[in-house]
C-alpha cells in the first residue's frame, strides 16, 4: 500500500477479497474497505437478473406497442380498401341496372315495331308478358320445375316473352293483314316466322356471346308453335324437347288469340278459351303446365279484362279510319267520275 491509496484483492480467513485502501494520514495507517468475492459476485448476479427481467418486460411492451401501431394502421388501410371496393361495387351495379333498362326498353321497343305491323293486337306484348310472369310464377312451386324456374327465370321470361313474335318482320303485309282464310303457301310462310326469329336471335347472341336473356328469348321464338305431340312448327319437337320457357310462352300465345280480336274473327269468351286450352292439354300444351294455369285461368281472364279497353279503342279507331278511308275513296271516285263525264260532254260538243 502506499500513501495514495491502492485497490486489490486479499486473502483473509474467509476467503478472498477486494477492497480499497485509503490513507488516514500523519502515518495513522489506512482505511480499507473490502467485501467477499463471495458476497460480489451475488451481487453481480442479482443486477444481472434484474436486467434480464426488465430486458424481457421491455421486449413484451414494446412488441405489444408495435402490434398495436400495426393494426391500427393496417385497420385503417383496409376499411379505406373496404371503402373503395363498396364504391365501385356500387357504382359497378349502378351501371349494370342501367344496362339492363336500356336493354329491356330497347328490345320491347323493337318488339314493338313488330307488334305495331297488327294494330288489332293491342297491348299484345304487355298481355303476354303479363300472362307467361303469371304463369312461370305459379310453377315455381310445381314439383317437376320448382328447380329450373327460379325468380330470375321468371323476370327473363318476362322480357323475352316480348320477342316470342319478332319473326314477323319477314312475312308480308298482305299475308300478315289477311282477313280471310291463308292459303296452302300463305300459311307456310306465316308459319316461316318461327324460324325467322329464332335465327336471328341465334346471330345476335353469337356475336355477342351467350347470355341467358338471348338464350331464353331464342327458344321462345323457334318452339312457341311446337306442339306437345310432336305435331308443332318449325322442327317438330315433342315433349321435354320443347324448352320450358316456349311451352309457358305457347299457352299464353294461344290464350290471347283466342280471347283477342283480330281481322279474321271476334274474341272468344273466357269460358271457351279455357275449353279449347283444357282439350289441348297433353296434345298441344304440357299436361302439367295446363294443370297448374287451370288453377289461375281467372287471373288470365283479368289481365285480358284490364287490357281490353285499350283492344276495343285500337280496334274502334281502325274501324273508324277504314270508314273514312272508304269515304274519302269514294269522294274521290265520284270526283273522278264527274270529271270525266264533263271532259266526254265537252267532247262531244
Amino acid at each position: 500500500l502506499s500513501m495514495t491509496g491502492a485497490v486489490g484483492a486479499f486473502a483473509l480467513e474467509g476467503g478472498r477479497h477486494f477492497g480499497v485502501a485509503q490513507p488516514l494520514g500523519s502515518g495513522q495507517g489506512f482505511l480499507v474497505l473490502h467485501r467477499s468475492e463471495e458476497a460480489l459476485e451475488k451481487d453481480i448476479a442479482a443486477v444481472l437478473s434484474g436486467l434480464a427481467g426488465v430486458s424481457v418486460i421491455t421486449l413484451v411492451w414494446t412488441a405489444a406497442l408495435m402490434g398495436i401501431c400495426a393494426y391500427v394502421v393496417t385497420g385503417r388501410f383496409c376499411d379505406e380498401v373496404d371503402r373503395e371496393r363498396s364504391k365501385a361495387m356500387i357504382e359497378t351495379l349502378r351501371q349494370r341496372q342501367n344496362l339492363e333498362r336500356t336493354r329491356d326498353a330497347v328490345i320491347f321497343g323493337l318488339a314493338k315495331l313488330t307488334d305495331s305491323r297488327d294494330p288489332e293486337t293491342g297491348d299484345h306484348l304487355d298481355r303476354i308478358s303479363m300472362y307467361a310472369t303469371t304463369l312461370a310464377t305459379a310453377l315455381m312451386n310445381h314439383p317437376d320445375f320448382k328447380d329450373v324456374v327460379t325468380p330470375s327465370f321468371v323476370r327473363l321470361i318476362g322480357i323475352s316473352a316480348a320477342l316470342h313474335d319478332i319473326g314477323k318482320v319477314g312475312v308480308e303485309d298482305k299475308i300478315l293483314l289477311k282477313p280471310a282464310k291463308l292459303t296452302a303457301s300463305e300459311r307456310a310462310s306465316m308459319e316461316d316466322h318461327s324460324r325467322i326469329g329464332g335465327e336471328c336471335l341465334s346471330e345476335i347472341e353469337r356475336r355477342l356471346g351467350r347470355s341467358n336473356f338471348l338464350h331464353m328469348a331464342r327458344d321462345i321464338a323457334f318452339a312457341h308453335h311446337e306442339r306437345w305431340d310432336g305435331s308443332g312448327y318449325p322442327y317438330g319437337l315433342r315433349g321435354e324437347q320443347i324448352p320450358l320457357a316456349a311451352r309457358i310462352v305457347a299457352l299464353a300465345d294461344v290464350y290471347d288469340a283466342l280471347s283477342s280480336r283480330r281481322v279474321y274473327k271476334e274474341p272468344q269468351p273466357h269460358d271457351q278459351c279455357v275449353s279449347t286450352i283444357r282439350e289441348g292439354s297433353g296434345t298441344q300444351f304440357d299436361p302439367r303446365i295446363v294443370e297448374t294455369w287451370l288453377k289461375l285461368a281467372n287471373r288470365f281472364r283479368d289481365i285480358s279484362d284490364r287490357c281490353g279497353d285499350r283492344r276495343t279503342q285500337i280496334y274502334e279507331e281502325r274501324q273508324e279510319s277504314t270508314s273514312e278511308s272508304v269515304r274519302e275513296r269514294d269522294y274521290y271516285r265520284t270526283l273522278a267520275a264527274a270529271g270525266a263525264a264533263s271532259l266526254d260532254t265537252k267532247g262531244n260538243l
